[in-house]
């Protein structure tokens, strides 16, 4: 039995040392990927609580303005509040069904098995998607608000 040269020994343990960091990046990329993962699904989860809860206060306020509306004496006031109210609950209603798709979507989401790019840029767009309903949200809070204040004007008159 012949004695390998060293040069062959040398570049087969150089080999076996490229392999073993081979798997070592890929695992360390596995698990960096995993928490970009989870943190962008919990930062999207989160912009949709607080959505959620925004869209929950303003069904309230609606629901209580719309008795407020019932003890007002008849005016045209009353009457231009009153037709406002649907289009700002319709409005209300349709963004909380988009809070509530989403939301669905990025809970069926298995994070360990979904571990690839394709899961990266489907969270990505869903954060696109919940970027896209905070000026319907802002716009149906300012609508709330105004309508509440000519209420008030109504009832203090």
């Amino acid at each position: 039995m012949t004695i390998p040269p060293v040069s062959t020994t040398l570049s087969g343990f150089a080999l076996l040392v490229s392999v073993g960091l081979l798997i070592v990046h890929y695992r360390n990329q596995v698990e960096r990927r995993h928490g970009e993962l989870i943190q962008l699904r919990t930062q999207i989860l989160s912009g949709l609580s607080s959505f959620r809860q925004r869209l929950i206060s303003m069904q309230m306020n609606g629901e209580m303005l719309r008795l407020e509306l019932r003890r007002i004496p008849d005016s045209e006031d009353k009457y231009r509040s009153i037709e406002k109210l649907p289009s700002i609950l319709k409005s209300n209603s349709e963004t909380s069904q988009v809070v509530e798709d989403i939301t669905a979507k990025i809970e069926k989401m298995n994070m360990q098995k979904m571990n690839r790019t394709t899961t990266l840029i489907r969270l990505q767009e869903l954060a696109s998607d919940v970027e896209k309903i905070l000026p319907k949200v802002q716009w149906a809070e300012e609508e709330m608000l105004a309508l509440l204040r000519d209420v008030r004007k109504q009832i203090e008159v």
